[in-house]
């Protein structure tokens, strides 16, 4: 069962209204409004159950500019609408950290990785100045990759063939 500040959020959200009681309601979800003309002993009895009991609603008042904070404070107890904001908070920081997680994730994506098409212009775009192996190397590499490239992967092949080449060309002078 949902803990009672999750299912007064719940009925927070699907009916704009505030509220508090004692016991635990019979149901997991909050039914959906039904009818505009349910009276709220109706209501009580559909959305909370019939073991609860204590059913308060919290709404706007006018406050006399006379009235005292203490009174105010010992007659409407918002503990209970306190900890419905912080279980609003807890929501809210999941579904922010879940953003952010998305957005890190394709934003790597979107720099860790080049478009096939992006390479096969950039190659092209030095025309005949390549040297033939270079063209070699980007033509064998393009044959037998995919669509998004990895830009570290791509980069550890040139390092490693380069590495070779300078490899070969000492070991023949030598």
């Amino acid at each position: 069962m949902p803990t009672k500040e999750k299912y007064c959020y719940r009925i927070l959200k699907s009916y704009s209204l505030l509220v508090d009681f004692d016991g635990q309601p019979d149901r997991e979800n909050v039914p959906s409004p039904l009818d505009k003309n349910e009276t709220f002993g109706q209501w009580k009895k559909r959305v909370l159950g019939a073991n609860i009991d204590g059913v308060t609603v919290y709404g706007p008042i006018e406050v006399n500019d006379r009235t005292r904070i203490n009174t105010l404070q010992s007659n409407f107890n918002a503990e209970h609408i306190g900890n419905i904001f912080k279980f609003q908070d807890k929501v809210k920081n999941k579904q922010n950290k879940i953003a952010v997680s998305t957005a890190i994730e394709s934003t790597e994506k979107k720099y860790s990785t080049v478009s096939k098409d992006t390479l096969e212009d950039l190659i092209s775009g030095y025309g005949g100045i390549l040297e033939p192996s270079v063209k070699e190397f980007f033509d064998r590499y393009l044959e037998k990759t995919e669509d998004g490239i990895d830009a570290e992967e791509l980069i550890g092949q040139l390092l490693k063939s380069y590495n070779d080449l300078i490899r070969q060309y000492r070991e023949r002078r030598n």
